[in-house]
């Protein structure tokens, strides 16, 4: 026999802090875009004992990780999307319920899904994991509601003269950002659409309406296109 060689020295493996589903990461939910984007990795991720989900269509062989969030209030689809992955087959599973008492409510491997017929306000969790654990490595996702196309606000008009008016007001602050906003003027309490005066579409925060008659009293109203 020979002599021994060695040593070399190594350093075993730290599970991820979200290797189970009770210290599930929590994941924030955007409202009608992307919320911050969530990195995670699954070096070192064990088993954690939950049976694979029925509707999973990766082989399940361990090196699981998890996630959780809370449906924001007065919105029932999620939308998940996938930026980057170093797997082969990156497979989601979608729960509700608690830890000890999962109920499965969808899965995806695309990378981009929507997930719909979930409740306001109730927690859910996300399991992420790798086609038969072979592929060792990161990945990148985020979650939203659907896109929303919200209203502008603070509507204002100055510098009016006899006959035109400079309208303006500020963007919506959540969901969708606007590319466009048609904006009309009406004779007062006409309601919107009713006996145009003067109508078009803004890229920005301003228009002039023209064609007014003098002493008239007029409503404005804008919306914002979110293509």
């Amino acid at each position: 026999m020979s002599t021994w060689a060695g040593p070399f020295s190594f350093t075993s493996l730290t599970p991820p802090a979200n290797d189970t589903c009770a210290s599930a990461e929590v994941a924030p939910v955007g409202l009608g875009s992307c919320g911050t984007s969530v990195t995670g990795h699954n070096a070192g991720a064990t088993d954690s004992g939950v049976a694979q989900a029925g509707c999973a269509t990766a082989t399940y062989s361990g090196g699981d990780v998890w996630y959780t969030f809370d449906m924001p209030v007065g919105e029932t689809e999620l939308v998940y999307t996938r930026s980057a992955s170093v797997f082969s087959t990156t497979q989601v599973e979608l729960y509700s319920g608690t830890c000890g008492a999962l109920v499965e409510e969808g899965c995806t491997t695309s990378a981009t899904a929507s997930f719909t017929g979930l409740t306001s306000g109730a927690t859910y969790y996300l399991r992420i994991y790798d086609w038969g654990n072979n592929d060792i490595g990161s990945f990148t996702f985020c979650l939203n509601t659907p896109p929303t196309c919200y209203d502008p606000s603070n509507l204002s008009a100055a510098f009016v003269a006899p006959n035109s008016a400079d309208l303006s007001w500020d963007a919506p602050t959540q969901g969708t950002a606007p590319t466009a906003y048609n904006w009309e003027v009406v004779p007062a309490g006409n309601g919107q659409g009713n006996g145009i005066v003067d109508s078009g579409s803004a890229a920005g925060l301003t228009a002039t309406a023209t064609g007014l008659t003098a002493n008239t009293l007029y409503d404005f109203y804008v919306q914002s296109d979110c293509g």
